[in-house]
């Protein structure tokens, strides 16, 4: 059964996974165009991994519910604070 923490270590690795994966779709968009996708193609990027990472996050948490760990809303607010960052963060370099 994993800790809290191992589940959070988890979910920090996939974070990093899914923001690398998501800088190199923009920059893919950027080289096909030859230049800076537009607000609306950024916006709907950022949306999506919002919802991958929110997805990941929903997962962890059930999988922490169904091995009987009590700290399952703790573990919610930290998950959130993560994507919350990870998302102004990736934000700020594009």
């Amino acid at each position: 059964m994993k800790t809290e923490q191992q589940h959070e270590d988890l979910f920090l690795e996939m974070v990093t996974d899914i923001t690398a994966r998501y800088a190199d779709r923009i920059k893919t968009m950027v080289a096909e165009k030859g230049g800076r996708p537009s607000f609306d193609e950024l916006r709907d990027k950022v949306l999506e991994m919002e919802k991958e990472l929110i997805d990941r996050a929903v997962k962890i948490i059930e999988i922490e519910k169904k091995q009987g760990g009590s700290r399952a809303e703790e573990l919610t607010g930290r998950f959130k604070t993560i994507i919350d960052n990870t998302l102004q963060d990736f934000i700020k370099t594009l």
